[in-house]
């Protein structure tokens, strides 16, 4: 008798590795935190640097703003007088008005609102949102039974005036010194971001098309200031008008040149 030969036998299953993730979440994490950590301090620069642009250009800026939300939450509360900009001022020294009837309730940090010519003023707390009082203005004591006769207790002004007149206009005209397509709109619409009291007045092609760098020109001769502020918003330089270029009539011409054109990858290279 032959033995039957030995057949053999499957090798039973690998058991299933299952790859560990954990360290790549852990490194993916890792570089996210490292990502947004050094970013930022160069958001926080970047925010200054632009508040200060701003304030450079438009000094009395951060007073309107003020003034603007100020109106806005106090016209939700009661009924404002149209047509007449208040008098505005913030009580610092509440100790110096006790004794006045309006400001019996007043605390620090409150906001006076005085319309003159309606015979109206309004004490208002930020710090709660309400209108602490609302009374007509009393001329022989004084705006708003003391303002003007206690006027050190107020903020922002040694006598309250009226806030200050928004900036004029700087009219600013742009040229694409270059042959890439749609370069002014774009140094156009950044400007438009930037500075709140500029209007650009005309946008087109440069007569020289190949500016290898970005220009800003001062045609009034005494805005050296707000040029130089406008060529670094736009990464130029300040210069003097080109021979042979138009001069428009604007405050400022900005020559866009090819060292920008990086900062727009979506221009296409020619015109």
């Amino acid at each position: 008798m032959t033995e039957d030969p030995e057949v053999p036998q499957p090798l039973p299953p690998l058991p299933e590795l299952k790859p560990d993730r954990k360290p790549v979440f852990v490194a993916i994490g890792v570089i996210l935190s490292t990502l947004i950590l050094a970013g930022l301090p160069v958001w926080y620069f970047y925010s200054e640097y632009s508040r200060e642009q701003q304030q450079v250009l438009d000094p009395n800026r951060e007073e309107r703003v003020v003034l603007a939300e100020t109106l806005e939450r106090v016209g939700k509360l009661i009924l404002l007088p149209e047509n007449e900009q208040p008098t505005f001022a913030t009580v610092t020294r509440v100790e110096d008005l006790r004794g006045q009837p309006f400001f019996e309730n007043a605390r620090n940090g409150d906001i006076v609102l005085a319309y003159n010519q309606a015979n109206k003023a309004i004490l208002y707390r930020p710090s709660t949102g309400k209108i602490i009082d609302a009374s007509p203005i009393r001329p022989n004591e004084g705006v708003v039974a003391g303002t003007a006769n206690n006027a050190p207790a107020l903020q922002s002004q040694v006598n309250p005036t009226t806030p200050p007149a928004a900036p004029p206009m700087v009219r600013v005209a742009v040229y694409n010194g270059t042959a890439a397509i749609g370069l002014a709109a774009r140094i156009k619409q950044r400007l438009r971001e930037k500075v709140a009291n500029l209007e650009v007045i005309s946008t087109k092609n440069a007569i020289n098309r190949d500016y290898t760098q970005t220009l800003v020109i001062d045609l009034t001769g005494n805005g050296s200031s707000a040029a130089q502020q406008m060529a670094t918003i736009v990464g130029g330089v300040v210069a003097q008008l080109p021979e042979g270029e138009d001069r428009p009539d604007a405050d400022f011409l900005v020559i866009g040149g090819q060292d920008v054109i990086p900062e727009y990858p979506a221009l296409q290279p020619n015109e």
